[in-house]
């Protein structure tokens, strides 16, 4: 199958492989998106998502700001307010727990094109499309969607800590960092 590719690759086909890349890549994307759809359907409300969105309520009321992170499981807390605040901009939209969710829908799918976009300039397009293919149909990424806690989060944001790697490796600038 590799020599296939790179001797299509190499027989002035680029555009079309680039092309049929981008077609697969939206064939898995829609998938993703309607598995990621269907887990709307068995969203669970635990004691973790209330006691967050409550302090992201609060925020939004102005009763209090809280000035430390969500609790860990084994104690403590972790540092800043960043998920409180992230939670609290749907509830600008809309205050209920299904803008939370909805919000979270979005970011999970928002990062799955953002990452082919990175990858792409970076590796070229096979990386990119591999990689976005794992990245969307990865069953933790998929069930992020379910529960808006804390790790829920993390998959936005570590596309955004792969380009912001990405640019200060490739320019050598430490404005990136």
């Amino acid at each position: 199958m590799g020599f296939i590719i790179k001797r299509f690759y190499s027989s002035g086909n680029k555009d079309y492989m680039e092309n049929l890349a981008f077609v697969g890549f939206t064939l898995i994307l829609s998938i993703g998106i309607y598995l990621r759809y269907e887990a709307l359907d068995i969203v669970r409300v635990i004691d973790f998502f209330t006691r967050d969105a409550e302090r992201a309520f609060n925020i939004i009321e102005q009763n209090y700001f809280p000035l430390a992170g969500p609790e860990l499981n084994n104690g403590g807390r972790l540092p800043g307010p960043f998920m409180y605040i992230l939670l609290a901009l749907p509830l600008l939209i809309h205050p209920s727990y299904e803008s939370i969710f909805v919000f979270n829908f979005f970011l999970n799918i928002a990062s799955i094109p953002l990452l082919y976009v990175i990858l792409k300039k970076s590796f070229g397009y096979c990386f990119a499309f591999l990689s976005a293919t794992f990245f969307s149909l990865s069953l933790h990424h998929i069930q992020a969607v379910i529960m808006p806690i804390n790790p829920s989060f993390v998959f936005p944001l570590t596309v955004l800590y792969i380009w912001t790697l990405l640019n200060y490796l490739e320019k050598n600038d430490p404005k990136y960092i």
